[in-house]
């Protein structure tokens, strides 16, 4: 594999030097794990808070949208901000899946939401300042309609196993 990875490498402009190939980590080699993997004592005091929204943000991809998508389709979207848009899709069996996504610093007005449950939102109770016809600064909100509920109920990221799948 060492030799085989060194060739491959050979193939781009900054590693035609042989010198240079020789300083490519050996896959194999456990020092090249250890250097790879992350520094446990040095992350961020709110390195939980984000594996937990990134892991639920996953489930609900998993559990909610991507059975559906199999025939889906786009039926829209919509610019609301400078840096804000609404967008709407008729997912393969029936249901709708709309979001609403805002990376600007300033709030947008937001009327009509589309229908539907709120499935994932960010930052917590995004949802509210929508019902009132804002979308928030950096938000960003999900919805789905029809009949959910079972997957619903069980896609909080506690339930993502190590393997990566959801229960």
């Amino acid at each position: 594999m060492r030799e085989g990875r060194h060739k491959e490498f050979a193939k781009f402009s900054a590693f035609t030097d042989a010198k240079r190939r020789a300083k490519i980590p050996d896959p194999n080699a456990i020092e090249t794990f250890r250097m790879s993997s992350p520094d446990e004592s040095r992350q961020a005091a709110d390195h939980n808070d984000w594996l937990h929204f990134y892991r639920s943000a996953l489930a609900v991809r998993t559990k909610l949208v991507m059975p559906h998508l199999r025939g889906a389709k786009a039926f829209g979207a919509k610019v609301i901000g400078e840096k804000a848009v609404l967008a709407n899709w008729r997912l393969g069996e029936g249901s709708t899946y709309s979001v609403a996504l805002n990376l600007g610093k300033q709030a947008v007005a937001f009327t009509g939401h589309p229908p539907g449950k709120v499935v994932f939102e960010t930052p917590a109770r995004a949802c509210d300042a929508a019902d009132r016809g804002e979308l928030g600064a950096e938000t960003f909100i999900a919805w789905l309609t029809g009949d959910f509920a079972d997957a619903a109920f069980n896609h909080d990221a506690h339930h993502v196993k190590a393997s990566g799948k959801t229960s």
